[in-house]
């Protein structure tokens, strides 16, 4: 393929790769799992993968299928053929990647068509992404919470092209489709990209840049897209924003769905404004209701229900939650309570520590057929924990088999989280006797790797106890689990080296670095984050020998740092050359 492609003859090398195709059997519209960066959310930290290449599924990453692939792209480049170079990257589960383009056109000595290919690549990277929608929308919220605006800004930066450059290959919406318009956007990818940007630091000026290019686009801003906006300031404390932004949509003639209406009531909750969110929730009674899925309407009821508790309008809650009830009692059209509902309530009242108004509410779910769930159990739990009560445990899983919900492994793991995250040495006691239970036979679920890292996570997502403690209780813990030859995974050996670089722990550069060359020699992930954190608190330390190690490590499997990192090596580097060290110590520039 390579010497067709060098002599400008695409045919035979779409020929070829035809008969690629047919000699592995693949079948048009595969749904791979497609995000280009490996992404790991462990639920607690949610990372980027450095290697990505390295644990993603491996019949989409051989180089030489990779390859093919390019060559494929590249013969259709030559004929000016987009929409053929994107139905064979849409079919096949092969995937681009970083290392792999830029090997590939390292080899092409025409510089125009170099910068066209690779112009094609991410144009095909972004249509597709585009086109399965789910993956992209994931990606983006992932970003968000690990602060990836400038990712995000080059996503979007793509999809413009694709609307507005040069032989555009995205439409506005579907009804744009036709030409060389192949994929289109659709209302939950623009609302993506307009809550990505609102809720990233700087990212205002491109929201604007969103809303705009949908009036460019020559559409309507859908209902969705003010619903995010509403979402958007309320999640960044922006209430009076929020409430602005209805009353434009209302001023426009914008009808709102029930959707827009949970976002606007919990926004008028949540900025105190209680008149505001009572007159909202009554018009969404009676200008939308009757049309609206009671499904639907249960989300705003529930919403609506969990504001006025935050905010101790108990008898307000508790008059919409008879008027649910009554629904169901006396089978009219409407919402009828969920668990949620209930779990809203028993949420308020194991704050107050409110045992009888607590088993009020346990018996009224049992009156419309609902049962408690394992987070029911888990406020009880932590109620009884509250007043003292030294068997709260016992008396809890008791009541959970009387009530025909037998505990298995993920209830245990489920209530733990749930205690942990009171913040108090009660609940945490209260913890490691459950553990102590399980590791004794006591309870009949010997602890799994999961329960371990149940335990430490949440032990450190937001600390509380004092560093002593809790790296006290961290290093028994993983002695038990040394014990039970029960071995780390990821989301441990991350917690794990974050807890040994801090100032209390002992030996704590020493931990840290075993842990890593633990994860290197198991060939685990490294995440941007955990190299961002190991390099750092090296440097902090004076420990330039072992933050080069890691450095040339990185370069050694083609890991691509994140710019933060990027900037830090370049200190690094700076540092080692003021020490003098060898120039086989630091590695060269990234």
């Amino acid at each position: 393929m390579s010497f067709y492609i060098s002599r400008n003859e695409p045919k035979p090398v779409i020929s070829l790769y035809t008969k690629f195709r047919e000699m592995l059997g693949e079948t048009d519209d595969l749904q791979a799992d497609d995000n280009d960066e490996d992404v790991v959310d462990f639920g607690v930290f949610s990372f980027t993968s450095y290697s990505a290449a390295r644990t993603s599924s491996a019949s989409s990453l051989v180089p030489g299928r990779v390859s093919i692939l390019l060559s494929f792209v590249a013969a259709q480049a030559m004929r000016d053929d987009f929409a053929a170079a994107y139905d064979a990257y849409r079919q096949t589960i092969i995937r681009f990647h970083d290392y792999t383009v830029k090997d590939y056109l390292s080899h092409i000595a025409n510089d125009a068509f170099r910068e066209k290919l690779l112009l094609w690549v991410r144009r095909l990277d972004i249509a597709r992404k585009v086109h399965q929608a789910t993956p992209l929308t994931i990606q983006l919220q992932q970003l968000v919470a690990n602060g990836g605006i400038n990712t995000i800004q080059s996503q979007y930066n793509r999809i413009r092209d694709g609307l507005f450059g040069a032989n555009p290959f995205l439409a506005g919406d579907a009804s744009q489709l036709g030409g060389t318009r192949l994929v289109a956007m659709t209302d939950r990818i623009w609302t993506a990209f307009l809550t990505s940007f609102l809720q990233s630091r700087n990212g205002h000026m491109s929201a604007d840049e969103v809303w705009g290019d949908v009036s460019r686009c020559g559409i309507k801003h859908p209902v969705s897209l003010w619903t995010g906006l509403i979402d958007s300031y309320r999640e960044s404390r922006h209430m009076d924003n929020a409430l602005n932004v209805w009353r434009m949509m209302e001023t426009k003639g914008v009808r709102p769905d029930a959707l827009t209406y949970r976002a606007v009531i919990s926004a008028a909750l949540e900025g105190r404004q209680i008149d505001e969110a009572i007159r909202l929730f009554r018009q969404f009674q009676s200008d939308l209701e009757a049309t609206t899925e009671p499904e639907k309407s249960l989300v705003v009821y529930n919403t609506y229900i969990h504001g006025l508790l935050a905010v101790d309008r108990l008898d307000e809650a508790l008059s919409i939650l008879e008027r649910m009830e009554e629904n169901k009692k006396e089978k009219r059209v409407g919402p009828v309570p969920d668990i949620v509902s209930y779990n809203t309530f028993l949420a308020y009242f194991g704050r107050r520590v409110d045992l009888k108004a607590l088993s009020i509410i346990i018996n009224r779910m049992s009156t419309v057929g609902l049962s408690a769930d394992v987070f029911s159990y888990s406020i009880l739990l932590s109620a009884l924990l509250k007043i003292g009560k030294a068997d709260a445990t016992t008396i809890v899983f008791n009541l959970m088999r009387k009530q025909g919900l037998e505990p298995n492994i993920v209830v245990y793991g489920t209530i733990i989280v749930e205690l942990l995250r009171e913040h108090n040495e009660q609940h945490l006691r209260a913890v490691l006797k459950i553990l102590e239970e399980m590791e004794s036979g006591k309870i009949p679920f010997p602890p799994t790797v999961k329960i371990y890292q149940a335990v430490l996570v949440e032990l450190w997502r937001d600390p509380w106890l004092p560093p002593k403690t809790g790296i006290a209780i961290t290093r028994d813990v993983v002695e038990r689990m040394k014990k039970r030859r029960v071995p780390l995974n990821i989301p441990l050996y991350h917690v794990l080296i974050r807890v040994a670089l801090t100032d209390e722990y002992p030996n704590g550069v020493t931990t840290a670095m075993s842990l890593y060359h633990e994860m290197v020699q198991r060939n685990l992930p490294v995440t941007s984050k955990v190299i961002h954190l190991l390099l750092q608190s090296l440097f902090a330390k004076g420990e330039y020998v072992h933050a080069a190690k890691i450095m040339r490590d990185m370069e050694t499997l083609g890991m691509k740092p994140i710019p933060s990192t990027a900037r830090l090596m370049n200190q690094i580097r700076s540092s080692l050359r003021e020490k003098q060290y060898l120039p086989a110590q630091i590695g060269s520039p990234m």
